[in-house]
């Protein structure tokens, strides 16, 4: 079936790769990634790539690459080799005909002065009016963003029976995004870049949930509420709706993108051992975290050549996503409405305390929970070292061919008492640029691909997990994909990250301080009073404890 055995491959190894792009008026540009950076370049030509002018180069670092959305000045390097493109706003220029004017002549006779009216034709010359007129061309255009790596190449198969089938006058091309090192870095740049700028270059962006607050709130893609109303979006995972969904400066309540791709946390498990061989039935509303510890402690005496859980609590974004789901599941919230900082707050506290001991009062974890990876936890699981595994949906189609296959199965994130069970949301959506210059054809294509019929071929041939909750209950997804429904039960549970402009710092502060509570460099209590801190002082709000 091999569905999700290629995700996320586009987080492995370094690489050095140019992708180029053909505009109006031959102009061409060419961006290099490399370790060390990215390389911009732009060139002219007057006929076809020939005569090449001088190329200009400007450097950015990957760390720039990395910083907050609203304070890193990044040069608007696509702006300035598009800036004059108009290509298709034509201007005309038109002579008015020649009027029929009336004179007055004075004619002399020899007795007495005649006045005489006669009529002449006359011709005015004026200067030429411009008159600006759309000239609708017989094809366009349309490129879209699209991860490295396409499944059995159904987008790009899609993308040709669209230009072919469904809208011949529509050309659609696919910007592959950047792999290796440091890609998913890279390709947030490009895309902030094209939308400050408007550049016409890309006209529809892929997009991570965790951008959606910045690129609605710098405007940086367009407001779809009129496309796209709450009837629709009702039939996608709310949770990413919810991370796309923003109210402006102006107080209107705008959506930016619809989802396309989905993802989410669980808790993988072996179903061989934990309900066949110890009967031990996972609860239809999860197990609450100290149930969950407690099983894990008995396996761990049963079967003590395994892990009884594998877990990637290593400093990087898997740790604030294991955190959400902490937080969520007891209530907490990072920020109020005015954004003042609540992650000192008891909910919060709890939740860490439950991840500390986790690892350090029961010891269910594998060896390399804070210095590993998460795919050194789930080579642990699916290689049949571990009990408990908690990932995300690519761990089916890995383990298919693997010592594990048949043999597992996923459940619901444990949760506190009297609250329930939540699931870290992933996954990414198509927005619109705003310098797009065929916005209602953009729309129809991203409508054409979200569509439930077209997601749903996208499935059955091999591609992504797709974002309409209702296609986890498709009979014929279910009998191609069995572990569908239990998605759709993490589906309907998903929480997502902090909403905000400046999440990627956010991330930043919050993995140091998480990191070192974990690691026994702080009490729990002082990491998140230190993260408090950072964070209210950076954004300028203060610090709350309800």
């Amino acid at each position: 079936m091999g569905i999700h055995k290629t995700f996320r491959l586009y987080f492995l190894s370094r690489y050095s790769f140019t992708i180029k792009a053909s505009i109006k008026l031959n102009i061409w540009v060419s961006l290099s990634f490399n370790a060390g950076g990215v390389v911009v370049s732009e060139s002219k030509n007057i006929d076809e790539k020939k005569n090449m002018l001088p190329i200009t180069y400007k450097k950015i670092s990957r760390r720039q690459a990395l910083g907050t959305a609203g304070k890193v000045a990044i040069g608007a390097i696509v702006a300035g080799v598009v800036g004059a493109v108009g290509g298709y706003l034509v201007g005309s220029a038109t002579v008015p005909p020649a009027k029929t004017v009336t004179e007055t002549k004075t004619v002399t006779a020899a007795a007495a002065t005649v006045t005489q009216t006669v009529t002449v034709t006359k011709t005015v010359t004026a200067s030429p009016t411009p008159t600006p007129t759309i000239t609708p061309p017989t094809k366009i255009k349309l490129v879209m963003t699209q991860h490295p790596v396409d499944p059995n190449e159904m987008y790009a198969k899609m993308a040709k029976k669209y230009s072919t089938e469904v809208k011949p006058y529509v050309e659609v091309e696919i910007a592959w995004g950047p792999t290796g090192g440091g890609a998913v870095a890279e390709y947030y740049r490009i895309q902030v870049e094209a939308g400050r700028a408007r550049s016409p270059t890309l006209d529809i962006f892929n997009l991570d949930v965790i951008w959606g607050a910045a690129f609605n709130d710098n405007d940086w893609c367009l407001d779809l509420s009129d496309r796209f109303p709450p009837e629709e979006q009702a039939k996608f995972i709310p949770a990413m709706i919810e991370s796309w969904t923003w109210i402006d400066k102006k107080g209107h309540k705008r959506i930016g993108a619809v989802p396309w791709m989905a993802d989410i946390g669980g808790m993988w498990y072996r179903k061989d051992i934990v309900e066949e061989q110890e009967g031990i039935k996972p609860p239809a509303d999860g197990w609450t975290w100290e149930e969950f510890f407690s099983i894990c402690v008995e396996l761990k005496e049963k079967y003590p050549d395994m892990y009884p859980l594998a877990i990637d609590n290593a400093k990087s974004e898997q740790l604030i996503c294991n955190f959400q789901e902490f937080l969520a599941s007891n209530g907490g919230e990072w920020f109020d409405e005015e954004w003042n900082v609540l992650i000192a707050d008891t909910p919060a506290v709890e939740a860490l305390q439950a991840m500390y001991d986790m690892v350090h009062k029961y010891k269910i974890c594998h060896p390399e929970t804070l210095t590993g990876d998460l795919e050194i936890a789930r080579k642990h699981f699916t290689e049949g070292r571990a009990i408990f595994h908690r990932n995300w949906c690519y761990v089916w189609g890995v383990a298919l061919g693997s010592p594990v296959e048949g043999k597992i199965w996923e459940t619901l994130i444990p949760h506190f008492p009297g609250y329930e069970s939540k699931s870290c949301v992933g996954g990414w959506s198509w927005a619109i640029n705003p310098g797009c210059r065929y916005i209602d054809e953009a729309w129809e294509l991203i409508k054409w691909f979200t569509s439930y019929d077209i997601m749903k071929e996208l499935m059955l041939g091999g591609s992504w997990l797709h974002a309409r909750i209702d296609l986890y209950k498709d009979p014929d997804i279910v009998k191609m994909i069995p572990i569908a429904p239990a998605y759709y039960e993490l589906y309907k549970r998903g929480t997502i990250r902090p909403k905000h402009p400046e999440y990627m710092t956010i991330s930043d502060f919050a993995q140091t301080e998480m990191h070192a509570a974990l690691s026994n460099m702080k009490s729990v209590e002082q990491a998140l009073n230190d993260l408090a801190r950072k964070l209210a002082d950076f954004l300028g709000t203060k610090v709350v404890k309800r």
